[in-house]
């Protein structure tokens, strides 16, 4: 799993930059639908020149982060550990 802030920053409207590996990724809140957007990208640039980041996007409650966190340790697994 991967190290990602508490469900209370995302409900504060913060968005969250990481990158495990080869994977790059944006956990984004939606307030207006509940939900935490998850975009996703291989590119080793930052989120606005990402060539069409993969989106995906889970209910903005704890479970909803648990769930958001392994789908990103599933991608940066299936990525490989790898560095640029």
């Amino acid at each position: 799993m991967l190290d990602l802030r508490e469900i209370a920053y995302y409900a504060a409207n913060n968005p969250f930059y990481g990158s495990q590996g080869k994977l790059r990724f944006l956990l984004k809140p939606n307030l207006e639908e509940n939900t935490l957007l998850v975009y996703t990208w291989q590119e080793d640039v930052c989120f606005d020149l990402a060539k069409g980041p993969s989106c995906k996007s889970f209910p903005l409650t704890q479970q909803g982060l648990e769930e958001a966190n392994a789908y990103l340790t599933a991608c940066a697994q299936a990525l490989g550990q790898g560095q640029w």
